[in-house]
């Protein structure tokens, strides 16, 4: 595979692209903290024992998310760990799949995000059991924003940009009206956003250009000697091991 260039269409504008090991994925990612989500494609418990052995070469374990279409794969990487956090992928219609999930140890479920769409109420239910819901592959915005509005843990996208749309919002005061320009969308934090903006009656079009910030999230203050102190992570002990926890707090009777 290190003789061809995974340009992705792009043509020479990146050289040659090499495609990266899991060891050099780790490597790039380890250090920054980031999640990765690893799926599993071939099969075999030999084949799931070098995945893992890679990640805890890595001290990568408890930052790594298995998911695979053969499922077995999912139950041996649990017999070689069973604190790993695993999610079945599925393409196709699978009833009640956050029970079946929980069923062989899981702790989320990877559909389509079309299942979701036609049958909201799994995300609810998955909530409701401790199951964590991760669609795949969605790169259209109008499904980004339905299935966010569902309350979902999180998606899987192949565009590394921009997921939006620019709109627009006129102010009137004493002086005439002033018009603003948004953009509503979702970026890789880092990357370059060019948005085209303009007045249709008279043809006069702008192009914007701003980097996109780091992801913004809820925030967490703890008191620490009477003062609120702003908390960057949050972690839980488990039998003596620190670990990557998620807060929710509950507002207007529900749990965000």
């Amino acid at each position: 595979l290190r003789q061809y260039s995974f340009r992705a269409g792009f043509g020479d504008r990146f050289g040659k692209v090499d495609i990266p090991t899991l060891d050099e994925v780790y490597e790039l990612l380890g250090p920054r903290g980031l999640y990765v989500n690893v799926e599993i494609k071939d099969s075999g418990t030999d084949f799931v024992k070098q995945v893992r052995d890679c990640a805890e070469k890595h001290r990568m374990t408890d930052k790594v998310i298995y998911s695979s279409f053969n499922h077995w794969n999912l139950t041996d990487m649990l017999s070689l760990d069973r604190n790993a956090f695993v999610a079945p992928l599925y393409g196709g219609e699978i009833v009640m799949p956050a029970d079946y999930a929980r069923l062989f140890g899981a702790r989320a479920i990877h559909p389509h995000y079309g299942q979701i769409l036609t049958h909201p109420e799994i995300v609810s239910r998955a909530h409701e059991i401790g199951i964590r819901v991760h669609p795949w592959t969605v790169d259209d915005p109008a499904a980004i924003k339905a299935l966010r509005d569902l309350d979902i843990d999180g998606y899987r996208c192949d565009v590394a940009g921009v997921t939006g749309e620019a709109y627009t919002e006129s102010h009137f005061g004493n002086s005439g009206s002033t018009k603003t320009y948004y953009f509503t969308g979702i970026a890789a934090a880092g990357a370059a956003v060019k948005v085209v903006v303009g007045v249709k009656a008279d043809s006069v079009t702008q192009e914007i250009s701003f980097t996109a910030p780091a992801l913004l999230g809820p925030t967490v203050y703890i008191k620490v000697g009477g003062t609120w102190k702003q908390a960057t992570s949050v972690y839980i002990r488990v039998s003596g091991a620190w670990k990557d926890a998620l807060v929710k707090i509950k507002v207007g009777g529900s749990w965000k």
